[in-house]
């Protein structure tokens, strides 16, 4: 896929690796893409109250990020949170051979399916 970086005034190509798809269960839906460069990112977007449990407490901006989303659903909005993680590309082959065969699965596929998204 190709996006244009206004602040770079330029296209930027990205391959999508894999898409791990939303679940009522996970409350959130994810992808991993490589960029131009091979890095490897693992995009998710999700349910603020669950995506802000799996960050790091330490993660610049979550304080004030929760308390704009505090506003937000006080007013009754709908708020959910993006996060990102760089993903090794070791990590991610060793990810990928767990998925691969879970995708392939005949029997308790949705299960396996499920315990590599909470994996990566």
């Amino acid at each position: 896929m190709l996006i244009y970086n206004r602040s770079e005034d330029r296209m930027r190509r990205f391959l999508l690796l894999a898409h791990l798809e939303f679940t009522s269960d996970r409350k959130r839906m994810s992808v991993l893409v490589q960029d131009e460069t091979g890095a490897i990112t693992l995009l998710t977007k999700g349910a603020d109250n669950l995506v802000s449990k799996l960050l790091n407490p330490t993660t610049p901006h979550l304080k004030e990020t929760q308390n704009h989303i505090n506003s937000f659903s006080s007013k009754g909005l709908r708020t959910l949170m993006l996060a990102k993680r760089v993903i090794s590309a070791e990590e991610y082959r060793s990810w990928r051979i767990q998925y691969d065969r879970a995708a392939c699965s005949l029997h308790d596929r949705e299960k396996l399916l499920s315990n590599c998204y909470d994996l990566i």
